[in-house]
């Protein structure tokens, strides 16, 4: 009896042995399988890894230009040459550069931005328009955008015996831009007085 129940116990434990092996081994495949399966899942190319690490340019948005003025010449040169007041003349100091004569007219209308008319004591230059004005800036001022946007108000006339070369006038134009206006000749003979400038239109910032 006793040999057959040792054979029952051993038989029985071996039996659990089995039973244990068996649960490892399945329990250790069920783990392998799920740690491949989340490891393939969390896999990326590696052209996506390196598209993710490396850095990544930025796009900055253009700014728009900004304009600055110069202090001699504004936001630019409009229109610059040489112009001739011939008495009676008016002549349209937003006239484009290829236009030399700057639209000078006899006519009265339609009204241009300045007149030059000569008299016995001296000449006198009028602004033809309420918009317009002229201003004096004296003999030998300097030719540039700064005296004319820094001098004083602008009037509707001006009259001088001092007709002399090197003398600077500053005009508004009716489309708001300012003129530099340089006495480089004076005829003061009848019946054709005339007077000669170097003349600079100065854009405005809208230009």
């Amino acid at each position: 009896m006793g040999r057959a129940n040792l054979t029952r116990d051993q038989s029985i434990a071996l039996l659990g042995l089995v039973v244990a092996i068996i649960g490892t081994l399945l329990t250790y495949l069920a783990f392998r399988s799920q740690g491949s399966d989340s490891s393939g899942a969390a896999e990326l190319p590696k052209s996506s890894i390196s598209r993710l690490t490396e850095p990544q340019e930025s796009i900055a948005a253009t700014p728009s230009p900004v304009r600055t003025r110069d202090p001699k010449v504004g936001f630019g040169i409009y229109h610059s040459g040489r112009m001739v007041l011939h008495h009676g003349t008016q002549v349209d100091l937003d006239a484009p550069q290829d236009d030399a004569q700057w639209r000078a007219s006899l006519a009265l209308y339609p009204r241009k931005d300045i007149t030059f008319d000569n008299y016995s004591r001296g000449f006198l230059i009028t602004a033809l328009l309420s918009s317009t004005g002229v201003y004096d800036a004296g003999q030998d001022a300097p030719f540039e955008y700064r005296t004319c946007k820094y001098g004083p108000d602008y009037a509707e006339e001006i009259s001088s015996k001092a007709t002399r070369e090197g003398r600077v006038i500053c005009a508004l134009t009716n489309e708001n831009r300012l003129v530099a206006m340089r006495l480089v000749s004076v005829v003061k003979d009848e019946p054709d007085p005339t007077l000669t400038f170097d003349v600079t239109t100065f854009k405005l910032d809208t230009d």
